[in-house]
């Protein structure tokens, strides 16, 4: 052998031994750069382990998949997954690239999920208009808690609105839930915001249906611990207070009126102070029983009218007659 080539390959060698005293192939397949003990079927190991899977293409303009993973049965070139880089790059700008994450559902390759080059991230579109962009027919967001407790209470999950980098939460959606082994769990749905660093529950919708608004204990379909601004106010009535005016009610004489007020310290037919205190108020009913006193008061003047006016032709014979 030419000495020349014989030590050519002799210092290739040593160079080789030395580049392999941390890489491995086991007899098992496994390859380790790094690592003489790989634990995978290729283990990377060092301070800062990357991949860098580098295109050829050297065209100046390119627009299309610049290379990426792609995962498969055994012998079978149909992919199951891929993840890949989708690029667009000109000879006179820099590259721009989305990484897109691919599934098969009957060997139809099929892009699920991306992350623009912005930053933008898609799941079920290509062009995510938002920093998380849903979209399907009917999208939706599930937030599994993996509690495996028998009996629990407390919170399930939610999310938390922040200022950037701040843990401190600025607002937060979240469940509030009680299970037992024995029972189906139930889950309020709580709405809080925070004044001066502190997070307060603010609007609630209990697992019944009743929604509470400065309160997490509503009674009602609705409760308002505090004051309604509104321009306008509907409630429905089922019944009027015309039958007032029926010629079988019966109109309680003012006399009666004066010894019940003088005896009770309140209207007939409507509550007392302390029944006000002890119960909530029925708004239908109360301006119902309100309607049912003006239209008393109504006829009180009416008859009162009569009385002045038969007065008044009384007084106004007397004086003819004196005139007379």
């Amino acid at each position: 052998m030419n000495k020349g080539i014989f030590i050519t390959l002799f210092l290739f060698g040593i160079s080789i031994a030395a580049l392999c005293q941390d890489n491995k192939i086991q007899s098992t397949g496994d390859l380790g750069i790094g690592t003489t003990q790989p634990k995978e079927l290729l283990h990377l190991n060092s301070d800062f382990p990357n991949i860098r899977l580098g295109s050829s293409v050297a065209a100046e303009n390119y627009t299309g998949e610049l290379g990426g993973i792609m995962f498969s049965k055994h012998y079978d070139l149909h992919y199951v997954s891929k993840i890949y880089s989708k690029t667009n790059w000109q000879h006179d700008s820099y590259s721009s690239a989305d990484l897109v994450f691919a599934t098969a559902k009957d060997a139809n390759l099929k892009d699920r999920l991306i992350i623009k080059s912005n930053g933008n991230i898609g799941i079920g579109i290509d062009q995510p208009n938002e920093l998380m962009h849903l979209s399907s027919s009917k999208p939706k967001i599930r937030l599994g808690s993996s509690v495996a407790a028998e009996n629990f209470t407390g919170e399930l999950g939610g999310i938390v609105f922040s200022k950037h980098y701040d843990i401190h939460s600025v607002s937060k959606i979240y469940s509030k839930t009680s299970w037992s082994k024995d029972s189906y769990n139930s889950a309020d749905l709580v709405f809080a915001t925070a004044k001066n660093g502190n997070l307060e529950d603010r609007f609630i919708i209990r697992s019944n249906g009743y929604v509470g608004i400065g309160t997490t204990d509503p009674k009602n379909t609705l409760s308002v611990n505090g004051t309604i601004w509104a321009k306008e106010v509907k409630v429905t009535m089922t019944d009027a207070a015309d039958w007032v005016f029926e010629d079988d009610y019966e109109l309680k004489s003012l006399e009666e009126v004066e010894t019940f007020i003088n005896e009770n310290k309140h209207l007939p037919d409507i509550p007392s102070a302390d029944e006000f205190r002890e119960q909530d108020m029925n708004v239908a009913e109360m301006n119902n029983k309100l309607l049912q006193k003006i239209e008393e008061l109504t006829l009180y003047l009416i008859e009162q009218n009569k009385e002045i006016e038969l007065l008044k032709r009384k007084m106004q014979e007397k004086e003819t007659d004196h005139n007379n």
